[in-house]
């Protein structure tokens, strides 16, 4: 895996997701990362995926206000990330009525190279490159993501990986080395069951069956703020008896766009179902972290991303740190070895578009 030396042009790389789409246009020089733009654009706004792309061309000047392309502009490569699975090229999208094809990027980009992957395939390819950097591999410094240790290990450079990306839902993804080079693989392994080890998880898995009426729990009804951090505050208020103490954070965490945020002021103001709430969503994001590792042996590192990670930074490097340990490294015989694995923390907020583009390049 490396670098194409003295590679030039332009490169655009799209993160498409439910509420919003982030895209960037890369210029390179040389293999010298020269300019970086990014536009964003509301998902809401556009009818289909053909809408979003003129849209993105026309902010980002690849094209202008009447579809042709600019003068000088010549596109090398387009990425696209996805929320959903990508089969055969085609993706439909799990909370918008889209359809996205690569062989319509191609149409666009005749002579580009394009790319039409899974959102946490995108992430996977953000920690690759910051493996390959490890392994000497040149990359733009303006391409890596930032990150910072979670939990300290010795890390294997050859050495198979995991992401786990909470954010509106729950992402997850393994990196595999192939002998030559590390390959990231999107899954959607966030929608397999939840396992619970404890008699108060078991206690929330009858609660979200019996009660609440999920026949099927999954790790992102737990781990994810759309259904988990809800999930998490009824279980806790209801079925725990634990009140909250803190005016209208029941609304703000059921109807709100941001009940992390909510959850976080009242429990650095003491409220003890926020923080009761806030401990177990860490532990349990601890505790599939470690399946994960388990199951793909991730003595290249845990790397953890996602938007509501990324939110949640401070307190999953400060106050909740010991819940996740616990949550992950929780394994019976298997304490010793998850205790050594590497955490890596991708802070990053434009992970899953650095990592589409950055695909382009390796």
């Amino acid at each position: 895996m490396a670098m194409q030396v003295g590679i030039s042009g332009d490169f655009l790389a799209l993160d498409l997701g439910g509420t919003k789409v982030e895209a960037a246009l890369a210029r390179v020089n040389s293999g010298q990362l020269v300019a970086f733009n990014t536009v964003r654009v509301a998902t809401g706004d556009h009818a289909d995926f053909a809408s979003v792309m003129t849209a993105v061309t026309r902010e980002l000047r690849i094209t202008n206000g009447h579809g042709a392309t600019h003068p000088g502009r010549q596109i090398q490569g387009a990425a696209v990330a996805v929320a959903g699975p990508v089969v055969n090229g085609r993706a439909q999208l799990t909370n918008v009525p889209w359809a996205v094809e690569e062989s319509f990027l191609q149409t666009l980009f005749p002579a580009a190279r394009v790319r039409l992957m899974n959102d946490m395939e995108a992430h996977g390819f953000a920690a690759v490159a910051l493996m390959a950097k490890q392994l000497g591999v040149a990359l733009p410094e303006g391409l890596l993501v930032e990150s910072s240790p979670l939990l300290a290990g010795p890390v294997d450079p050859h050495g198979s990986a995991c992401v786990i990306a909470p954010g509106t839902g729950l992402g997850e993804g393994f990196i595999v080395w192939t002998g030559t080079a590390h390959r990231p693989l999107g899954c959607e392994g966030g929608h397999a069951s939840f396992s619970p080890i404890n008699d108060e998880q078991m206690q929330l898995l009858n609660f979200l069956r019996h009660t609440q009426g999920h026949h099927h729990v999954s790790w992102e009804r737990l781990v994810s703020g759309k259904f988990g951090l809800p999930n998490l505050f009824l279980f806790v208020t209801r079925e725990l008896g634990i009140a909250t103490r803190a005016e209208g954070l029941e609304a703000d965490v059921m109807n709100g766009n941001h009940p992390v945020q909510a959850l976080m002021t009242a429990a650095e103001n003491g409220d003890p179902a926020a923080d009761k709430v806030l401990e177990l969503f860490v532990g349990l994001l601890g505790q599939e972290a470690g399946n994960l590792a388990l199951k793909i042996f991730a003595t290249g590192g845990v790397f953890v991303s996602g938007g509501l990670a990324q939110r949640m930074k401070a307190l999953l490097k400060g106050k909740y740190l010991e819940a996740f340990r616990e949550g992950m490294c929780a394994k019976g015989r298997f304490r010793p070895l998850l205790s050594r694995l590497p955490v890596i923390f991708l802070e990053d907020r434009m992970t899953a578009l650095k990592g589409a583009m950055v695909s382009l390049f390796l």
